[in-house]
């Protein structure tokens, strides 16, 4: 029922930079950054890399890697931050984690990544080790695609690909580090990226929301889903006013959905 979709919307640059102004000044604690990639596992917050900017400026993109413990207390003055073997230096990219909580994947490599290169990176947490993702796409420093986990079978959605239009499903398996594609209606999706997604398990599926055109236009204020299971797109028939418009932002669901 649409009235089981209480969703939060969640600035990302707003939350990593709170989340490591609250942490000690100290080597063993993340740079405040715009743009981290992020997973949580069932006992930790992993992040990873970020950009540095000041007044709207990239200053510096990060390679940091790091882990907040949610499995002991700690208050805000002294997070319990785990230091991990640094990463590739990237920003606005985005992440998933493998359903035994081992390998932690980031997408999109570099803005200036050659083309044919590498999907992704791939970090093994119980060798605290990095390695690169076999599968080659057209453009790895595409922007603006965000990564949806079906917990279920645990495949990583990315709606738009990696390819020149937007008009690609990637679905990639973590755990054989390959990839398949499909076709997606031109309706739902079709010039959209900076957008949010995230997984319902109430619905199983994938619902999506706002993002931007590739001239930097608003693009949908409409809630789109799409079910795994079945291949099934749609536009969630909403009531009273949608939230404003907006791209580059993060997407949670009520744990009472």
């Amino acid at each position: 029922m649409p009235s089981l979709l209480v969703m939060l919307l969640l600035l990302c640059s707003i939350t990593f930079v709170q989340l490591a102004a609250y942490a000690q000044v100290l080597g063993n604690a993340p740079v405040p950054v715009n743009g981290a990639a992020f997973v949580r596992s069932q006992t930790k917050l992993f992040i990873q890399g970020g950009v540095v900017t000041a007044l709207g400026n990239t200053v510096a993109q990060q390679n940091q890697m790091f882990a907040l413990d949610l499995a002991v207390p700690w208050n805000s003055n002294s997070p319990v931050w785990i230091s991990l073997k640094q990463g590739p230096t990237q920003g606005f990219h985005t992440a998933a984690m493998s359903t035994d909580e081992q390998t932690f994947v980031t997408f999109r490599t570099t803005a200036a990544s050659t083309n044919n290169s590498a999907l992704s990176y791939r970090f093994h947490v119980g060798s605290n080790v990095w390695d690169q993702s076999s599968v080659r796409v057209q453009y790895p420093g595409k922007d603006g695609i965000s990564a949806v986990q079906d917990p279920l079978s645990g495949l990583v959605y990315l709606a738009g690909g990696y390819q020149s239009d937007d008009s690609q499903m990637y679905v990639y398996n973590i755990d054989t580090d390959t990839i398949t594609m499909f076709p997606m209606p031109h309706n739902y999706m079709l010039d959209r990226a900076h957008y949010s997604g995230l997984y319902l398990k109430s619905r199983k599926s994938i619902l999506y929301f706002g993002g931007a055109t590739s001239g930097g236009q608003p693009s949908m204020d409409q809630i789109t889903e799409f079910i795994p299971s079945t291949g099934a797109w749609s536009t969630l028939t909403t009531y009273n006013q949608n939230p404003p418009h907006r791209a580059d932002f993060c997407m949670v669901s009520s744990k009472f959905e």
